[in-house]
């Protein structure tokens, strides 16, 4: 990836030091566009003096009178383009672009208009002037005097990236386990193979407020869970992905799959054995049924964002607002099955059978796990989704 940094007047010490940063720790070359003075670069860190090769520093003039072939041969070992027109800083995004690169350019100025524009993230270091069209044609605003907010940005961009892999793995699994369910309780609602049944019995698999509340997990609670950890610094030093790579890898696909294969064999097992072995009642077996629905997708959320975080920083640790909403879960469901069972069209649970209901959804972690790494499995079109760049392919 490469950071296209202009800088006008005003350059400190604390703002220049960013180009180091960026190319020490972050995996991000970095190249000043429009500076003719050596030293100064050379002192921003950009430059080492023993490093400083011929191509590294090249005129605008020569940029644009390079043919097409020679402009992608030496746009990658461009550290300066100075005395640039607004014409040669889009021709080396685009020539940057060209050669499959990912494309950040931060200006403050209309004659970065557009660059920006063109450029994958368009980020504008916002001034008094031109305001207007550089904020519509930029992804991002620094409205604060400090070059150095880049880094956070790229922290927070890595960081959400990570959550919606979290929330995506998390939901994609829970829709296909309550599908599949859903779809064999609606046609086999007495637990039976009964065709008498499946044709006349018009009863609902599950009632309206559960419905809701599931509902209620599966958006807004968990996508806040997601969201809850600030990203950490060991985020900088990961290299950039490929905008064309999938959103939900080839482990993730195996979580989601084992998860949703163990939860789909236990519900139904429960619905199609709960009366005869487990000597349930109609209502109690249901509400065993929806209460380890729930209990299962409180622990794939947990195995989800420890999951996710262990291959992005390699820290286990989850914030406490996580749990927070974790516990908010497990205190909201037990007043539904226990409080309001007679709205929500449940029947209260023993000690037993709540004891079935945590072990079931307790037991996903290790199993998940283990037929994870053992076998993985693949459901098709849990893994269709792809993170695209919306820009590289629009222009």
């Amino acid at each position: 990836m490469e950071e296209l940094l202009q800088e006008a007047i005003g350059l400190n010490v604390t703002r220049s030091r960013l180009t180091s940063t960026l190319g020490s720790s972050l995996s991000v070359e970095a190249a000043l566009i429009g500076w003719a003075d050596r030293q100064l670069n050379l002192w921003c860190g950009l430059l080492k003096p023993e490093n400083v090769l011929p191509g590294h520093i090249v005129q605008g003039l020569e940029f644009r009178n390079f043919t097409v072939q020679e402009r992608l041969e030496r746009v990658d070992q461009i550290r300066v383009l100075a005395a640039a027109t607004p014409s040669d800083k889009s021709l080396m995004v685009q020539s940057l672009k060209d050669k499959g690169r990912m494309v950040a350019y931060v200006g403050r100025g209309l004659g970065d208009a557009q660059a920006i524009k063109e450029a994958n993230v368009g980020l504008y270091y916002r001034t008094e002037w031109g305001a207007e069209i550089l904020n519509s044609s930029s992804d991002i605003v620094i409205r604060e005097n400090n070059l150095l907010l880049i880094l956070e940005i790229l922290k927070w961009g890595r960081g959400f990236y990570g959550s919606i892999q979290t929330y995506t793995q998390f939901w994609l699994s829970a829709i296909f386990v309550d599908l599949v369910t859903g779809f064999v309780m609606t046609i086999f609602p007495k637990g039976s193979f009964s065709v008498y049944e499946m044709v006349s019995s018009g009863e609902e698999p599950i009632p309206i407020l559960q419905l809701l509340w599931v509902k209620l997990i599966l958006g807004a609670v968990a996508s806040l869970s997601t969201l809850t950890k600030r990203p950490s610094d060991d985020l900088l030093s990961k290299p950039p992905r490929d905008p064309n790579e999938p959103l939900v890898t080839d482990g993730m696909h195996g979580n989601m799959s084992a998860q949703a294969l163990y939860q789909i064999l236990a519900l139904l097992a429960i619905h199609f054995t709960g009366e005869t072995l487990l000597n349930m009642k109609a209502d109690e077996k249901s509400t065993v049924i929806f209460n380890t629905y729930v209990l299962c997708q409180i622990f794939m959320l947990i195995n989800a964002k420890l999951y996710v975080r262990r291959n992005i920083s390699g820290n286990m640790r989850v914030k406490k607002w996580f749990w927070g909403i974790i516990d908010i879960i497990v205190i909201l469901q037990l007043l539904m099955v226990e409080v309001l069972k007679s709205i929500a069209g449940m029947r209260r649970l023993d000690f037993k059978q709540w004891g079935l209901c945590i072990f079931i959804a307790a037991a996903s972690t290790p199993i998940t796990w283990l037929l994870r790494y053992i076998a993985p499995l693949k459901i098709p079109y849990l893994s269709s989704a792809q993170g695209l760049n919306p820009k590289s392919k629009g222009e």
